[in-house]
């Protein structure tokens, strides 16, 4: 973990000014958008660039936003500015906003991220290192429990309501809908508390990162601004045995990422408090938009690491993160894995089956180990975790037969 160099009364060598942030979206109407725009605007950045989609978008949010920034008049020290991208394209959309950059740096956001005071010093101190190229945060999701108080009125009016068989089953639907949204949430939070440990592990043994997050990342603008590179950013393929797929629409910081370590630069990851941005996860959209986003997930790690892998500069710098990492992400089944390694104790007749297995759920323990820290009353909803975490091998294994779908999938009008 990359300390800040500057603390108490010393100035830090890079200041918030020195760096624009640019926020692409396809709903620039939304709260969560608001709440961003929000904590961006408090962070002291020199600018920060919202990229839409289409002249109607364009202009509801120029006209809004502009305003609240310091050339707009607004009492932000943030200029604002509003670039037009010709489709619902993230990389598209970041493309299309790189040439107003004028800063050395740059911080690529999405439109739902929240960020806690004084983090963007703590994002940019370790650029105060010239071979530094990117650098990722810790990430979490905000713990929500968006039905959870119907549980509640629930309770309060069957006090005062006759016992029907209608009013029974409206309760029992009302609390199977509370607990859903709630372990909806819950393995949200999981996803990204796992992200955390192991980058952590990763950056601590040899400086290997397997993607700096797109929610919120900082980079070198004269990096990520490069025409060479714009150009396959915006027409990148994933090769295969057969062919190619693409051109690819998500996946956008695992392009990045394999961009710096190719070219020889340095990544990092700050972790701790003031470097941990909040996003909203699990609570819109259900189950359904939920699993799409994990079969998005579930694709990009084998184009990723596949690309990654055909790299010689990662088994130059990140010997141990070769087999730990990129390889291991492939081919990481859990189901799979568990029950092979039960049934070999179990023919082995030297260990029990009964004591692999429970050696195997407590590792399944270390991960989540902080949010369970932080959330204790979530314990109850360790066996779903657990049947989660083996369900997700079936995720993988249609992800993999369906390894060459590159659109978005959790929204249908973001262009593939």
């Amino acid at each position: 973990i990359y300390p800040r160099s500057v603390t108490g009364e010393q100035r830090p060598v890079v200041l918030p000014e020195d760096a624009t942030v640019i926020i692409p979206t396809v709903d620039p109407y939304s709260d969560d958008f608001g709440a961003t725009m929000a904590s961006v605007l408090r962070s002291g950045v020199r600018a920060v660039i919202i990229s839409a989609v289409g002249p109607e978008q364009t202009a509801a949010a120029a006209e809004h936003w502009v305003q609240h920034g310091r050339n707009g008049g607004g009492e932000s020290t943030t200029d604002v500015l509003v670039v037009e991208s010709s489709r619902p394209n993230k990389r598209w959309q970041l493309a299309a906003a790189m040439p107003l950059v004028q800063t050395e740096l740059v911080i690529l956001a999405d439109d739902h991220v929240f960020w806690p005071k004084d983090f963007v010093e703590h994002i940019l101190a370790p650029f105060e290192d010239p071979k530094v190229g990117g650098v990722c945060c810790q990430k979490r999701v905000r713990r929500e429990r968006p039905e959870m108080n119907f549980l509640r009125a629930a309770g309060a009016t069957t006090m005062t309501s006759n016992w029907s068989i209608d009013g029974v089953l409206l309760l029992l639907a009302g609390m199977w809908s509370a607990l859903s949204a709630d372990l909806l949430n819950f393995l949200a939070c999981l996803y990204m508390e796992r992200y955390n440990f192991e980058l952590r592990g990763s950056t601590g043994t040899d400086g290997s990162v397997y993607v700096i997050s797109g929610r919120t990342a900082a980079y070198r603008t004269s990096i990520v601004q490069d025409r060479a590179f714009l150009d396959h950013f915006c027409n990148e393929y994933w090769l295969y045995g057969f062919g190619k797929a693409g051109p690819l629409n998500s996946e956008d910081d695992n392009c990045i990422t394999r961009h710096l370590f190719d070219n020889g630069w340095r990544i990092r990851f700050q972790s701790g408090p003031q470097a941990t941005m909040e996003t909203r996860l699990g609570v819109e959209g259900g189950w359904t938009k939920f699993m799409q986003q994990n079969v998005r997930w579930a694709r990009s790690a084998p184009r990723s690491n596949s690309t990654m892998l055909r790299s010689a500069a990662v088994y130059k710098t990140q010997p141990l993160s070769v087999y730990a990492v990129w390889i291991a992400r492939i081919f990481n089944f859990t189901l799979y894995h568990d029950a092979a390694l039960v049934w070999l104790a179990h023919a082995s007749g030297v260990v029990s089956p009964w004591h692999m297995l429970a050696l195997i759920l407590a590792t399944k323990m270390l991960k989540p180990l902080p949010h369970f820290l932080r959330h204790p009353e979530d314990l109850v909803y360790v066996p779903a975790m657990i049947l989660f975490a083996w369900f997700h091998s079936f995720i993988k294994t249609w992800a993999v037969i369906t390894i060459l779908e590159t659109g978005w999938g959790s929204r249908p009008g973001v262009v593939a």
